[in-house]
């Protein structure tokens, strides 16, 4: 699964959308999503039910993919929020068969631009080490949200020196 997130959008695309579209009418699809990492709250949304293909599904140059807004995942403002997102998209066949696959994301609107002002002010910051971590999560296959809540934990505890972090949607 290959996900390209800006601010408004996130793009899924790959995977389990191109092996079983051709067989839609006999799988359902469901994606479960945690719009961030350090929240408990998930989002599900039927991808495709009894052979009826949803709204998110769009055709691209490069095949299927969803296309989600933040109005999708219940996010009332017109960004999603800076952080690590968790993906997990299941295909499931009347007869039982079920497969699925999961990855990790981060969504970045304005971390990168307080990263590069905190190494412009400090730099000795860990700021940098840590957003480029954040940026790595989706590259391991074993993406732990737990692990990727505490790097963005300690990542805006850096950017913020007052100490109030907030992490947005939670």
């Amino acid at each position: 699964m290959d996900i390209t997130a800006n601010c408004t959008h996130i793009f899924i695309s790959g995977g389990l959308i191109n092996d079983y579209l051709p067989s839609y009418l006999t799988w359902d699809m469901e994606l479960f999503i945690r719009p961030n990492c350090c929240c408990d709250q998930e989002t599900t949304l039927s991808i495709w039910e009894g052979g009826v293909i949803s709204s998110y599904f769009a055709s691209s140059q490069s095949g299927w993919r969803i296309t989600l807004t933040p109005s999708d995942l219940g996010i009332t403002e017109d960004d999603f929020y800076n952080g690590v997102y968790h993906f997990k998209l299941t295909a499931s066949a009347a007869n039982g068969d079920f497969e699925s696959e999961s990855t990790c994301a981060l969504v970045d609107c304005d971390l990168k631009c307080q990263v590069e002002a905190k190494m412009y002010d400090d730099n000795d910051s860990k700021a940098l080490n840590l957003y480029q971590a954040l940026q790595w999560v989706s590259e391991c296959s074993d993406c732990e949200c737990g692990k990727a809540c505490a790097i963005l934990n300690d990542l805006l505890i850096e950017l913020n020196s007052q100490g109030d972090v907030v992490i947005g949607g939670c």
